[in-house]
């Protein structure tokens, strides 16, 4: 229906083959995979390149972690203070993105010229299409048979911002508070 690219006159005898990232084959088969999940270290699961495995460790340490109770306070309000600190590197980042956007917009024109920018507002606009589609009759459908409704999480739906005491509050909390997103 939509050909996104097309148009572009892109000569791909410019392309070098060595630039084409090859097809990561040491996954390949389920045993391959389920070992990949199981990192050799802890600090090498984190910051290693294998992001399942990250995951895997995270949950299992949020689960060891809310078990421990009082005895994981201490290490509790340490994240916390780690995730504000974060939170304002990740605000830096998104506060010079648009630079970022710029210089890549930039060496798209700079070679294929301005059409090239009709091309990417095409595949914009359908990536976005697709994925409010997605959200209304996918999610919408598991969300009401689950006897919740779409429309009061996107009610209810808040950027994230500082509460008065100082702490950032996440708007997926209320996911956690019963009743707050039954339909009516």
């Amino acid at each position: 229906m939509l050909h996104p690219g097309t148009g572009l006159n892109v000569d791909p005898s410019t392309s070098r083959a060595e630039d084409v990232p090859e097809t990561a084959t040491e996954h390949a088969t389920f045993t391959g995979f389920v070992s990949s999940l199981i990192p050799t270290s802890l600090l090498g699961a984190i910051t290693g390149d294998a992001i399942l495995a990250a995951l895997v460790v995270s949950i299992v340490f949020g689960v060891a972690l809310n078990m421990a109770g009082e005895d994981g306070a201490l290490l509790v309000r340490g994240i916390r203070a780690l995730t504000d600190v974060v939170f304002r590197i990740v605000g830096w980042v998104m506060r010079l993105a648009p630079l970022g956007t710029f210089g890549a917009l930039a060496t798209v024109v700079a070679p294929y010229g301005a059409e090239s920018l009709k091309q990417r507002a095409s595949l914009i606009v359908l990536s976005t299409a697709t994925c409010v589609v997605y959200v209304l009759v996918v999610l919408g459908t598991i969300m009401r048979a689950c006897h919740l409704s779409l429309f009061a999480l996107m009610r209810s739906w808040r950027p994230w911002h500082r509460t008065p005491g100082g702490r950032h509050r996440h708007p997926l909390r209320m996911l956690l508070q019963p009743g707050r997103l039954r339909g009516g």
